[in-house]
């Protein structure tokens, strides 16, 4: 990765962080405790709280809206169909999507603002299911970028504008709202269909709260996953190979940049989650049965399965961010949850920094480096 490109993102990810602090110490300071309130909405809070999140939330938002040929898929494919349905040609793209670059076309404007709309859709997702948390967007935001989400975001933007929405649809899950919840995730399906498969998510989560033992339930529904990702691995070639996504099972070799995503420091860095949760959980046995708690091990749980069978069936690379992706928002959650310490919170964002900077940022993951602007910089 270039000097020059690595201190951009760096100088953009500390005003970020910067903002978040400022974000979270008036949120402590109006709650006067740590404790987590996930019904807490946005317009509760006064107007400078607010201000704060959107501050937050800006650079990263810019830094992606204004750039120019960042990302391998951008070029390789959006712009592309882009410029094909101009002409009234195929786009390789789902319904939704494509709706959005005909809008676009229809009022005359160019590429750029197709990239512009999926970057604010991402990232406004991102941030609102970030805002029903109480005192935790530092952490969420370090943990939002150094994941490599945020980067892959560069590359993979309809698959991340559906991550948008399937954000949407938590927050209003969570906030026990199923018609809004059920609605983004098709709207999320029609952005990359891929998304519905966060549909048994939903299902997941309603069956956990509703259950009197949800430590017991997500032990069942886990077996389940399991399964299911036993069989996954024939029934996805016998059903996908036909389709739109018969290209990503060919032969790895064939698929660089998803094979670079395909390594064992991403199986390394799910498990070691999944770890990591479950000693939390059996050392603060009061908090087992907690539904969100519960929820977030099951998501882990996936991430950790998918991870293995990213593996072998390269497609499952994009399975596996519709449930890796949470981790900004879950292990926040975790850490304040169960009051751990700030050493050991810092501990948990210093291996994501490593690891971001080790594998994805060295190796240009996506090809999001050399950074360049719409302005020419």
């Amino acid at each position: 990765m270039q000097v020059n490109t690595l201190l951009l993102y760096g100088f953009v990810i500390v005003v970020s962080a910067f903002f978040a602090f400022l974000y979270d110490r008036e949120v402590r300071a109006l709650n006067s405790s740590n404790t987590i309130n996930v019904k807490r909405t946005f317009g509760q809070y006064p107007p400078r709280i607010r201000l704060l999140l959107v501050l937050t939330a800006m650079p990263l938002t810019l830094l992606s809206v204004f750039r120019n040929g960042v990302g391998v898929d951008v070029n390789y494919a959006y712009l592309p169909d882009f410029n094909n349905l101009t002409v009234g040609g195929y786009a390789h793209s789902d319904i939704g999507f494509q709706l959005i670059n005909r809008v676009i076309i229809l009022f005359h404007g160019n590429f750029q603002f197709l990239v512009a709309t999926s970057a604010i859709i991402f990232l406004y997702g991102s941030f609102s299911l970030a805002s029903i948390f109480a005192d935790n967007l530092l952490m969420m935001t370090i943990i939002l970028v150094m994941s490599f989400n945020y980067f892959a975001s560069f590359s993979l933007i309809a698959q991340f504008s559906a991550i948008g929405f399937l954000c949407l649809s938590l927050k209003y899950a969570f906030m026990h709202m199923p018609i809004p919840s059920l609605i983004f995730v098709a709207i999320a399906g029609s952005m990359h269909s891929s998304a519905l498969i966060f549909l048994p998510v939903l299902l997941s989560l309603w069956l956990i709260e509703k259950s009197n033992r949800p430590f017991a339930m997500t032990g069942l529904m886990s077996a389940a996953v399991i399964i299911v990702a036993i069989f996954s691995q024939f029934l996805v070639v016998h059903f996908l190979s036909g389709t739109r996504f018969g290209v990503y099972l060919l032969n790895p070799n064939n698929q660089s940049i998803l094979e670079s995503l395909s390594s064992t420091s991403m199986i390394i860095m799910n498990w070691a989650i999944l770890f990591f949760m479950f000693i939390l959980l059996t050392s603060f046995s009061n908090m087992k049965d907690d539904p969100i708690i519960c929820f977030f091990l099951l998501l882990q749980i996936f991430a950790a399965v998918f991870s293995l069978l990213q593996g072998k069936i390269i497609l499952m690379v994009r399975v596996l961010y519709y449930f890796n992706f949470f981790q900004y928002i879950s292990i926040p959650f975790f850490t304040y949850k169960l009051h751990l310490k700030l050493p050991i919170r810092a501990a948990i964002v210093l291996a994501f920094t490593s690891w971001c900077l080790i594998y994805p940022l060295s190796g240009n993951y996506y090809e999001i480096s050399p950074y360049q602007a719409i302005f020419g910089w």
